[in-house]
């Protein structure tokens, strides 16, 4: 679900996204017998939605800059890195949590992973054009 709210001086976008349901352990046999029956190495199946939330994006734009923050549950522990060999990485320690700057001419971004109250890991991912690491660290240590 997207929605845009315009004022006269920004636009901001968000966009909630919900989960899945779980595979059984019957379509998963299902999938394995019909990948060695036809040899395929990819079998598709449709996703069945479910209403558990699993992540918000907000998208901030005024004339000059457009910003985004994200926050998604996560299974993982990594951090998708950009293609190309121009990206620099700053690992920092912030609030005793691992984080890390990524900066390129195309986009800043500073993310980081931490447990929610119920042990589950949230990513979280500050982003955008000219973010300024320093900008993006007090956002980061202003949270609770």
């Amino acid at each position: 679900m997207a929605t845009t709210v315009s004022y006269s001086f920004c636009n901001v976008w968000y966009s909630i996204y919900y989960g899945f349901e779980n595979l059984t352990s019957q379509e998963i046999d299902e999938m394995v017998e019909e990948s060695e029956r036809t040899g395929k190495n990819i079998v598709v199946r449709e996703l069945k939605p479910n209403n558990k939330l699993v992540g918000v994006s907000i998208t901030y734009e005024n004339n000059q800059e457009t910003y985004k923050f994200q926050i998604f549950g996560t299974t993982k522990s990594r951090i998708q890195m950009p293609d190309g060999g121009d990206s620099s990485i700053e690992q920092l320690n912030v609030r005793d949590t691992e984080a890390f700057y990524i900066s390129n001419a195309e986009n800043q971004q500073l993310i980081w992973i931490e447990e929610d109250i119920n042990g589950k890991a949230l990513q979280y991912e500050i982003s955008g054009r000219n973010i300024q690491k320093e900008d993006a660290l007090s956002v980061m240590e202003s949270m609770e």
